[in-house]
This record gives structure tokens, C-alpha cells and sequence, in this order.
């Protein structure tokens, strides 16, 4: 007698046959008093989700390529050099 486990997606209902691919998700509401410092937890709705659903859901993202590198600031010293280039050709220029 053999017995076969089947994990089930409970948001869309496709099946498997290992838990791999599937992750827990939930919601957690807690609240808590101003005078008194502690917290409760008051409710937790909890499910097991796909890959796929995972990502409509919006938690998961595949891998891409990374964005590319932004170029570097200018350093203070070429920003001084950069105001000082525009005033003497504003100087040279009215003359």
C-alpha cells in the first residue's frame, strides 16, 4: 500500500505532488493599546499559493537582468571647476 501526497494551490487549484514550489502567505492584524505597550494577535488568515499565483499576488519577481549602473555624481571639486569655467566665459564674453 503506497500513499501519495498531493499539494494543492488554494488559490487556483492546480495540484502537485511536492511542496517546492509552494509558499504560506498571510494576513496578520494586530492591535495594541497606547497606555499599556503590548501587542495581540487578533486574527490570521493563512494560505498555501503556487509560484504563479505568488507572483499575480505580488510577492514574488523573477531575476532578471539588473538595471544598469547610473554614472557617478560629479565631485565637489568638479562642480567648483564647473562654476568657475562659466563665470570667466561670462567674463570674457561682456568684455
Amino acid at each position: 500500500m503506497a500513499i501519495t501526497t498531493r499539494y494543492t494551490c488554494d488559490k487556483c487549484g492546480t495540484g502537485q505532488p511536492t511542496a517546492e514550489q509552494f509558499w504560506s502567505v498571510g494576513v496578520v492584524v494586530e492591535h495594541g493599546g497606547e497606555i499599556i505597550q503590548y501587542r495581540m494577535r487578533t486574527c490570521e488568515k493563512q494560505m498555501h499559493v503556487c509560484r504563479p499565483c505568488l507572483q499575480l499576488l505580488g510577492f514574488y519577481r523573477e531575476s532578471g537582468p539588473t538595471p544598469p549602473a547610473l554614472p557617478a555624481p560629479p565631485t565637489l571639486e568638479e562642480l567648483i571647476r564647473e562654476i568657475a569655467r562659466s563665470q570667466v566665459s561670462e567674463m570674457t564674453g561682456a568684455t
